[in-house]
């Protein structure tokens, strides 16, 4: 996710939201080389730090304390040049096989996938690697010695790979020495044809590193920054400082995903602000915390694990919550929750079931956040809750830190922030077993029975304490810089990631479901999540995945019913006893064999989570496996009964993006009634304090 805290990344991705959308200045992508990191090659240190150890170890002359010296100071090209010097055949085989091809890892795929969205894609790259041109063979691959053709091809719209400092399969056109630079800023065609590139286009430099740095303050050094950069603008994605004030800086999250991977949401933001926007946002992969294995409830090794995000038993949708706290800042109002009311739910049929008996076919454990414990009681019974907390089936997660929006009493804009629940004596997290008992209470007379079943109860719930470290309120904010979701939300162009409007409160805490969500499933190894609500856009915003063709819905309905999208919670309605049995088949090897297959579809390579929302599948699972288990449990169904299948009435879980309608509709009459109430007009200055009509302003993105 890109920084929406940093002001310097909202304006500079303001700046080219406007130059994507207007479209009459080509995008050119200077792709760096972080993108070579992706792919495990070595950096410019490691590579020194390589070439000195082989050196100093098998040629005469070598100067290895100076070597080490010149590392120290990061003067790289110095130290490339000391070797080509003294043994230029066993330098150049060293570069060499320092490059050679390589199996492109998840991250390196997901880069060449999100730039597939870009077309047509102009590349400019100082990696001496070929991975590039080897995943664009539709691309022009143009040379350094043959540059100028770029030229050209911009003109026409033709896609292109090129190479600024040469390839290593003609390893001796490679820049690394300094005199390979002397001659590369004293070359003609290649000034001039970046001074083209800089004059004509918008450049937007990707995976930027020491490499790009150096030859760009090379470049600024021989000619004026604005002789070189043109009028511009120019983009640069990088955490790091820029030092040329004609180069955008750009700023990513690495809270979530350290291998610098979030840096590609710079191009779905691209693409959702292009006047063809593709509906489809760009996959990013969230990668499990290496420190997870000691935390409790992380899903074991070769198990699989289903989330059900909101818990929505049958009876009135209405999901939030509005509390005033005092402060030394005085009154603060604070707003929680989803905030759903009848209204707004285009489907009415709670799923609340259903859900629970996917988690239960399809995955070793089903994940429920503790605040559906009492829900989870209610909604399949005293015994049968007990039956599923024994068999290890449950898992319950309670997040310390909730996310709300906060207002100082009175005021229209505020902001999201953690909130801590405790007491009156202050922010202190109530304990586990304290709350247990605050959600359940004992049957009279069953005091000992119920403290041992609590006591078990609590073995099953693990604390969610990561909100504050990984600052969940930004990463919502990140979410709402791309364009497709302020569009979805109904956010005006005035609004900043770090303003909270009353009347967008309710879509901006829903947008925190889903990060919080996604955090949860990142931090406990969870493959699959069931939200309440978001189609794609939503969804892969928060999440970085997007919902998949098959769903764990469709395979888990026809094991129990025979076909697909059946509604498995009509069908235990009709009987809950039919819980026992699914979790007889749980025990079963055909019930262990189908979750196993489950498992290797949504498998991800390296731990990563990659499943989708709803528990999307990137493939079926093979017919016999299903109709083994089909058979298996519809046999344990009706041992002692005829069950009649339930017409499909559920169908798919995914609700699109286009039922944010009501959301917006919501929206728009909470902003109607705060205007009315300070007798503000549709022709007055706006309630955002733009300066704008409302009707011009904040209004028309709510419709």
């Amino acid at each position: 996710m890109l920084n929406a805290d940093d002001p310097e990344t909202v304006i500079s991705l303001r700046r080219l939201r406007a130059v994507a959308a207007e479209g009459t200045r080509p995008l050119v992508f200077w792709i760096g080389a972080g993108s070579s990191r992706w792919l495990g090659y070595p950096s410019w240190e490691e590579l020194t730090r390589g070439l000195r150890k082989d050196f100093s170890g098998n040629v005469a002359g070598f100067d290895n304390q100076q070597a080490l010296v010149l590392i120290s100071q990061q003067k790289f090209p110095t130290i490339f040049q000391m070797c080509r010097d003294l043994d230029e055949p066993r330098y150049h085989r060293l570069i060499a096989s320092a490059f050679l091809p390589r199996t492109a890892p998840e991250a390196y795929r997901k880069f060449i996938e999100s730039l597939a969205g870009i077309e047509p894609l102009f590349a400019v790259t100082t990696n001496v690697d070929e991975a590039l041109e080897s995943h664009r063979p539709a691309s022009v691959t143009v040379q350094r010695s043959d540059l100028s053709r770029c030229i050209e091809l911009l003109q026409k719209k033709t896609p292109f790979v090129a190479k600024l400092h040469g390839s290593t399969s003609s390893v001796k056109t490679t820049i690394f020495t300094i005199s390979d630079y002397q001659a590369l800023v004293a070359d003609p065609n290649y000034i001039q044809t970046l001074k083209y590139i800089f004059a004509s286009c918008t450049v937007i430099f990707l995976g930027y590193g020491v490499r790009d740095s150096y030859v760009i303050r090379l470049l600024s050094e021989d000619a004026s920054e604005r002789d070189l950069f043109g009028p511009g603008p120019h983009f640069v994605v990088t955490n790091e400082a820029v030092g040329v004030k004609s180069l955008h800086r750009i700023r990513y999250e690495t809270r979530l995903r350290p291998d610098h991977t979030a840096a590609l949401s710079v191009l779905a933001y691209i693409r959702q602000s292009r006047p063809e926007q593709v509906t489809a946002a760009i996959v990013e992969e969230h990668p499990v915390n290496d420190s997870a294995v000691a935390v409790l409830g992380v899903v074991p090794p070769g198990k699989t694990a289903y989330y059900i995000s909101d818990l929505m038993p049958p009876g009135t949708w209405q999901t939030s919550q509005e509390i005033t706290a005092k402060g030394g800042a005085g009154e603060i109002e604070v707003s929680f929750g989803l905030g759903f009311t009848n209204d707004e739910i285009p489907f009415r049929q709670s799923t609340a079931l259903h859900d629970l008996a996917v988690g239960l076919i399809c995955f070793d454990f089903v994940y429920l956040p503790f605040s559906a414990l009492a829900l989870a009681h209610d909604l399949v019974g005293a015994d049968l809750f007990w039956e599923l907390v024994h068999s290890g089936s449950l898992i319950f997660v309670h997040n310390e830190a909730q996310l709300g929006v906060l207002f100082v009493k009175g005021e229209i804009i505020g902001d999201l922030g953690n909130i801590i629940g405790g007491s009156p004596e202050g922010p202190t997290p109530v304990p586990v077993p304290q709350l247990i008992r605050r959600a359940l209470k004992a049957a009279p007379g069953k005091d000992a029975q119920a403290e041992s079943l609590f006591d078990e109860l609590e073995r099953w719930t693990t604390v969610y304490k990561r909100a504050v470290e990984i600052n969940l309120p930004s990463l919502v904010r990140s979410a709402l810089l791309m364009p497709a979701i302020s569009k979805l939300l109904g956010i005006g162009d005035a609004i900043l990631p770090t303003q909270a409007p009353r009347w967008l409160r309710f879509p901006y805490l829903r947008l925190a479901h889903l990060v919080q969500t996604g955090a949860l499933c990142n931090e406990y190894g969870i493959q699959a999540a069931k939200v309440p609500f978001g189609g794609i856009q939503l969804t892969s915003a928060a999440f970085g995945v997007l919902p998949k063709e098959w769903q764990a819905d469709h395979l888990a309905s026809y094991v129990a019913a025979g076909n697909f999208n059946s509604d498995l919670g009509a069908r235990l309605l009709q009987d809950m006893s039919i819980t026992r049995k699914i979790l007889k088949f749980r025990e079963s090897n055909h019930g262990e064999s189908f979750r196993r297959e489950v498992g290797h579809v949504l498998a991800a390579e390296n731990g990563q989570f990659n499943a989708s929302v709803n528990a999307g599948l990137k493939q079926t699972i093979p017919p016999e496996v299903l109709q083994r288990a089909h058979d298996q449990l519809l046999r344990l169904m009706t041992e002692n009964r005829r069950i009649t299948v339930v017409p499909a009435v559920w169908g798919d879980a995914r609700q699109s993006d286009a039922t944010t309608r009501y959301l917006r509709a919501k929206s728009q009459k909470l902003l109607l009634e705060l205007c009315e109430a300070r007798a503000i007009g549709k022709n007055d200055p706006c309630i955002c304090g733009s300066g704008e009509k409302l009707r011009l302003f904040c209004l028309p993105p709510l419709r």
